[in-house]
């Protein structure tokens, strides 16, 4: 549901449906039903895929908006959907699925709302500070001008054609791997 989802999201918002975005929205969607698997039915999985192509992809598209740097879509996807996933345990989970556990219920929302919370706060001030010791020690990111160079110089090809910040959006690949020539292989 979530790949299917996602599909029609890029759909609708003009974009061409895609084989990557196909596998985003999968992703999207088993990251979003993740956290609730065996406390909710089928009928609830069918509401957290569908949950998850619209929330998950509206968080790529903020992300890629102010211009941040997410490689995978992690935050977007793998975060912003374990994130709803544990959200909506509170509100889909079927005592009749695993009896004794979690069941739907307006305590159970806030209970799963603290916690996914706390973790979310815990993990990004982890990563922040982590990343800002790595940052300090080699350094996290290539200059700007270097950006858009690596992925064709490394493999041949661009990687990121939907990261905003890249400067080569609007080259074509074969110019790009003109580019990385040596004047001999040029001529």
């Amino acid at each position: 549901i979530g790949l299917t989802g996602w599909l029609a999201m890029d759909t609708l918002s003009g974009k061409k449906p895609g084989l990557v975005g196909a596998c985003v929205g999968a992703v999207a969607g088993l990251a979003t039903v993740t956290p609730a698997a065996g406390f909710v039915t089928m009928n609830g999985a069918f509401v957290l895929g569908l949950c998850a192509s619209v929330i998950c992809y509206v968080c790529v598209l903020a992300i890629q908006m102010v211009e941040l740097d997410d490689a995978l879509d992690v935050w977007g996807v793998h975060g912003m959907g374990g994130y709803t996933g544990t959200l909506l345990v509170g509100v889909l989970a079927d005592a009749s699925v695993n009896p004794g556990t979690a069941e739907r219920s307006l305590r159970q929302f806030l209970v799963q709302a603290t916690c996914a919370t706390i973790c979310a706060a815990y993990s990004f001030g982890v990563s922040y500070l982590l990343l800002a010791l790595v940052d300090l020690a080699v350094g996290i990111r290539p200059k700007r001008r270097h950006e858009g160079e690596l992925d064709i110089a490394q493999t041949g090809e661009v990687a990121y054609v939907t990261h905003k910040s890249s400067d080569n959006l609007d080259r074509d690949v074969s110019t790009d791997s003109e580019a990385v020539r040596s004047p001999k292989q040029a001529s």
